[in-house]
């Protein structure tokens, strides 16, 4: 497969098919849901490519993609340096333009073949050997083989590095290149949720890694040729791209235009060919205009929670955490920030993910019970801080925050919210200097392993965790999650781990969003994989 396609709305309720299979969860239809996509299990053959069926868009022109053309791509949120092993939001129509991945899940949640060739698990699931595929250059010219994969495997671990899937990647104990064109990785257990891995893992030449900040290097369909931080960055299209006859375009420029009216004015007029980050109103009002089509991609990745810092006093008491959890109107704030588009939720993941069940999304809007426990915990009249990032990097942030705000003062709570600039934001989270925060994560479409170990207020190490939430049956809960890839047997451990989430509250979901790009109706081709990333090799102008 080369892409994984987005589907325009109307196309979604021609097929009446709107909840979570397409719309990223968006619940315009409550009761539909994708398939339930089974773990991987290490008793799986190698991946055949020939079973890999293309999503790639269908294009009206009997004649085919044209070649030629520059897109013209406005993102909302700043481009923050070319390490793909950060994944802020504004980084996501750069790193598969950039960079190629091992193996892409399609929208099933199927891996197939990028990079690698193929893939056999042995020794019960303990080792994993991948064939590469031979003719791919980096950027640089130089060729691609298996101690680049190797390199980045191992630079993926590094605790300095910080990548944030990292917690997945130290779950290969070693890995070695058999030969130019063949990597082996072997584990400790076996690990349902380790494919999920090699669908984030974006390969860098690692004869660029002093550079790779400013002048990120990959295999992908484009090569940067320019980059103004806060302004502009131009991509040039890879004549050596190893997908035969892609890229189509010459070139790509991604746009920042942070204010999103703007944006939606240079979308509506024709002078951006697509956009990324506008918010679900400007998108519905957009997709009034006869010359622009709206794609929906993600697949419930995107999730607004409320993370707390366990480590500071009172919220260190689990009912003043659970007094927050009684506390959010979820229905309010998908109606006034999703604009009722969304899936309001108390589990980490949407119903198409192994550890979805039904019975324990049960959440409820009730102040006095808040009121209560509050009391309960000996602190009334509590006053706190809500930090926020109303921008690009947490959107809906403040909506959340001041919905909170004002329901809470009905029960004596005064809470400030502190909106802060992504700059200041994210190092205030990730160095707990926070009391709660209204925040949002991805990869919430995933393996339910892959989400706990990547995600930031999810990792189980209190060190890596935004919440510092710490404890041994989490630990315990998640390995034992991993090693089990038996789809039934799994079951009572993901039910497990997640009445200890929802008693606990050390992080609350409130609400399943998505990633919709408003698009000129000449732009053919487009696509993004299950996190909302753009796929821009296909992409060609009519």
């Amino acid at each position: 497969m080369t892409r994984g396609r987005g589907l325009t709305r109307r196309e979604l309720l021609q097929r009446g098919t709107v909840g979570v299979v397409g719309l990223v969860g968006l619940g315009v239809l409550s009761n539909c849901s994708a398939p339930a996509s089974p773990p991987v299990s290490p008793s799986q053959a190698a991946s055949n490519p020939s079973q890999a069926a293309s999503a790639s868009a269908k294009t009206p022109s009997a004649a085919g993609p044209k070649k030629g053309g520059v897109l013209r791509f406005g993102n909302a949120a700043d481009l923050l340096g070319f390490d793909p092993t950060k994944l802020p939001g504004g980084n996501y129509p750069m790193t598969l333009t950039v960079y190629d991945t091992l193996l892409r899940y399609d929208d099933s949640m199927k891996p197939t073949p990028e990079l690698a060739e193929s893939w056999e698990f042995g020794d019960g699931g303990k080792r994993l050997v991948m064939k590469l595929r031979k003719g791919v250059t980096f950027h640089s010219g130089r060729d691609f083989t298996a101690e680049d994969v190797v390199y980045n495997l191992k630079r993926y671990q590094d605790e300095k590095v910080g990548a944030q899937v990292r917690q997945m990647a130290l779950y290969i104990s070693d890995v070695k290149a058999n030969d130019k064109y063949t990597v082996t990785f072997l584990l400790d257990e076996p690990n349902a949720a380790i494919l999920d891995l090699f669908d984030l893992l974006f390969i860098t030449d690692k004869e660029a890694e002093k550079d790779l900040q400013t002048k990120g290097v990959g295999t992908g369909p484009f090569k940067l040729k320019s980059w103004i931080p806060s302004d502009k960055t131009t991509f040039e299209k890879n004549v050596n791209y190893w997908k035969e006859g892609k890229p189509y375009l010459d070139g790509v420029e991604l746009l920042v235009v942070p204010d999103h009216n703007a944006l939606a004015v240079h979308v509506e007029s024709g002078a951006i060919d697509i956009a990324d980050g506008l918010n679900a109103d400007e998108l519905k009002q957009l997709e009034k205009n006869s010359g622009i089509e709206l794609v929906i991609a993600g697949k419930g990745g995107n999730t607004n929670d409320i993370s707390i810092n366990t480590t500071m006093p009172p919220f260190d008491n689990r009912k003043v955490r659970a007094a927050f959890d009684l506390a959010i109107d979820r229905k309010r704030f998908n109606e006034r920030y999703w604009a009722g588009l969304g899936v309001p939720t108390r589990l980490p993941y949407p119903r198409h993910c192994p550890g979805y069940f039904e019975d324990q999304d049960k959440y409820e809007f009730n102040l006095e019970k808040a009121r209560e426990l509050l009391k309960e915990a000996g602190v009334p009249n509590l006053e706190a801080t809500v930090t926020t990032s109303s921008g690009s990097y947490q959107p809906g942030s403040d909506v959340m925050a001041a919905i909170l705000q004002a329901d809470m003062k009905k029960i004596g709570v005064n809470l400030r919210i502190e909106d802060l600039p992504q700059a200041q934001a994210r190092p205030k989270f990730f160095e707990r200097k926070y009391q709660i925060a209204c925040h949002s994560y991805g990869r919430g479409n995933r393996d339910p392993i892959a989400l706990l170990n990547a995600a930031s207020p999810w990792v189980p190490n209190p060190e890596n965790n935004i919440t510092g939430f710490k404890s041994e049956k989490y630990e315990q809960l998640i390995k034992d999650a991993a090693k089990t890839t038996d789809a039934e047997k799994r079951k009572p451990i993901l039910r497990e781990l997640n009445n200890l989430i929802i008693a606990e509250s050390f992080c609350i979901p409130v609400c399943q969003g998505f990633r919709g790009f408003p698009k000129q109706k000449r732009v053919q081709g487009f696509g993004a994989n299950l996190d909302g990333m753009a796929i821009l090799e296909g992409v060609w102008l009519s």
